[in-house]
């Protein structure tokens, strides 16, 4: 049988080294420098949490590279679809990056986000209690999910009510 021949659901699709596609392209591969939380692809009232895919990104002082499988937050909009409010992407890790290495002391973060600038200041041994300020219980409940399964134990033991993980 030829190739042209094969039935569609026979063809596999080959997901392409992202260091060799990197390289192909003429960019670096974005690594993320910082602990990175395995988050929970799933959703909770407005807010849902997803991994992308591969593409081209852009950061601070990286400049053009591939990023690969960066989680994001996004949150449902008035028109019923949804709208990226924060991501792992390069320019959003460079921008939080100085926080990280600098703190020390009893650090104050305004915005959890994602959570992981409040997990990587927390890591550095400078400092001694980190203390997060958020509005928005439901946003705390998903990313401590996250903590908890990186046995990093900061989070207060809250329950989920209405958490959806979603089956990939």
């Amino acid at each position: 049988m030829y190739e042209h021949e094969m039935q569609a659901d026979a063809i596999v699709p080959v997901q392409p080294d992202p260091l060799m596609l990197a390289q192909a392209l003429g960019v670096t591969l974005f690594q993320m420098p910082w602990h990175q939380p395995a988050y929970l692809v799933g959703q909770i009232g407005p807010w849902r949490i997803v991994h992308g895919g591969v593409g081209l990104d852009r950061g601070y002082y990286s400049g053009t590279c591939l990023s690969v499988g960066s989680p994001a937050l996004l949150r449902r909009n008035a028109a019923g679809g949804w709208d990226t409010w924060m991501s792992m992407s390069p320019y959003e890790v460079e921008s939080q990056e100085l926080a990280c290495r600098y703190a020390y002391g009893h650090t104050v973060v305004m915005g959890l986000g994602m959570g992981w600038v409040a997990a990587n200041i927390a890591l550095n041994p400078a400092v001694t209690k980190v203390t997060v300020v958020e509005r928005e219980r439901v946003r705390c409940l998903m990313v401590c999910q996250a903590r908890r399964r990186a046995r990093l134990n900061w989070c207060k033991q809250m329950p989920l009510p209405g958490y959806q993980r979603s089956q990939r």
